[in-house]
């Protein structure tokens, strides 16, 4: 091809019997040649455009596009313009680039050179490498115009989203094979078919790192024998099963929540209910305690015998601190910052140097008679009340449970500090602080 991307009558060159495959191309008024061959959405648009003419003007610039027939294999359908093929002039994941719907992801050529087809092994720790991260990211990234139809906007309430209909999961009676294919899938993906097992698509996404080294790029529609799919399917089948997932997570607090309507504290459970007629199912959770990583998916834990997580429980201190500090001067009430800054310390001179966290507790204690925090016990996934008298000098905790075991180590510790900021030790006296018991062996209450 001449450097203005198409021949004059009078510079076609003798046919050298070097068939090669068909490529399609647009010319841009400005004369720069793109290739489009393989965009099936792009060429079907072109094809239905109503133009002008039927002739154009050579080097004038107002081609809406040619083809490259000369040396090419013959095709006898009206369409053959028109099929997928690999350029030999770009990288063999030129096409799979050019088609994706990531910004900029032709920019990922360089690393698709790098690592594509040059007999690497897909790392298996953890970070990739910018480079490959970023090329991975693009061809796995799903059309926004397809996925975000099927899914639940994050503001829809609780209330709405048990009720919010997915695509389905095809049932299967064996779990079907992994296969990837090296030629580029160009048919469109009806997205509302139903979708893989969870099982199979984690194997999908385990296995694309190492198939996309090796030149795959496609999947072979597990479903439907003989067609592809384009790589990014795997990412889509992933996130409609988190979606899923958590559909299910406010599902079953539903049910729970359900389950305790008429039981001791009606009220607070129907309240609860009305809740969730507001409640957004992902919003970010906002305050002094949130950490602006968690949403509202968190409050599922409170609704079941799940575990509660660090922010959970720090949300639930800070309201609880909020309550008592005008009412009871002499009572300071911490998160779980404290705790684990003690539990931080190996020996006694850790705290030889002022640490942040403590520091400021220290200083802020003066004038209190209490001090109340959480004390979580790694050996028994549970949360314990523990409370510091500074005006008897004793210490004690309350657990929910009756456990005695899994304390020892943090009041040894918690001794270290005591000597370090007031001088002397505190009587220990045990678990002897009142606290509600729990009847459910699950999540501390």
């Amino acid at each position: 091809m001449p450097a203005h991307g198409f021949w004059r009558p009078d510079e076609i060159p003798p046919f050298k019997r070097n068939k090669k495959p068909r490529r399609t191309f647009v010319v841009t008024p400005d004369r720069v040649r793109r290739e489009i061959t393989g965009l099936s959405r792009e060429i079907e648009a072109l094809k239905d455009k109503n133009c002008s003419t039927k002739s154009f003007t050579y080097k004038s610039g107002d081609i809406l596009a040619f083809f490259d027939d000369w040396d090419c294999e013959s095709d006898s359908s009206d369409d053959s313009d028109f099929l997928p093929s690999y350029p030999y002039s770009q990288p063999p994941t030129y096409l799979l680039l050019a088609s994706s719907s990531a910004p900029n992801a032709l920019s990922n050529i360089p690393a698709a050179r790098e690592w594509i087809r040059q007999t690497r092994t897909f790392p298996k720790v953890f970070p990739l490498p910018p480079a490959l991260h970023k090329l991975c990211d693009a061809i796995l990234t799903v059309p926004k115009d397809l996925l975000t139809p099927l899914l639940p906007p994050d503001d829809l309430p609780v209330s709405k989203l048990v009720k919010f209909k997915l695509p389905s999961i095809q049932p299967v009676s064996a779990q079907p094979s992994l296969s990837f294919d090296t030629t580029l899938a160009v048919e469109p993906v009806d997205t509302t078919a139903p979708i893989p097992p969870k099982p199979f698509v984690d194997g999908m996404m385990a296995a694309f790192g190492q198939a996309l080294l090796d030149g795959n790029q496609s999947i072979l529609d597990p479903f439907s024998q003989g067609k592809l799919l384009p790589l990014w399917v795997i990412k889509f089948w992933e996130e409609l099963h988190r979606v899923r997932a958590i559909r299910n997570e406010w599902l079953e607090a539903d049910k729970w929540l359900d389950s305790k309507m008429w039981t001791q504290g009606q009220t607070t459970f129907r309240s609860a209910r009305i809740q969730l007629q507001r409640l957004p199912w992902n919003k970010p959770l906002v305050g002094s305690a949130a950490t602006g990583l968690q949403t509202t998916l968190q409050l599922t834990r409170i609704l079941s015998s799940e575990w509660l997580s660090d922010t959970l429980v720090d949300m639930m201190i800070e309201c609880l601190a909020s309550r008592v500090r005008h009412a009871r001067a002499d009572v300071a009430i911490t998160d779980t910052n404290f705790s684990n800054a003690i539990q931080a310390a190996q020996h006694r001179s850790y705290h030889a140097k002022k640490h942040l966290a403590l520091k400021d507790l220290s200083e802020s204690l003066n004038g209190k008679r209490f001090l109340y925090a959480p004390l979580h016990l790694p050996t028994h996934s549970h949360f314990v009340a523990f409370q510091i008298d500074f005006t008897s000098k004793c210490f004690c905790y309350g657990d929910s449970l009756g456990l005695k075991q899994g304390v020892s180590v943090f009041t040894e510790k918690v001794q270290w500090w005591l000597e370090s900021a007031f001088g002397q030790s505190f009587r220990d006296d045990g678990l002897t602080l009142p606290c509600a018991e729990q009847s459910e062996q699950g999540g501390s209450p």
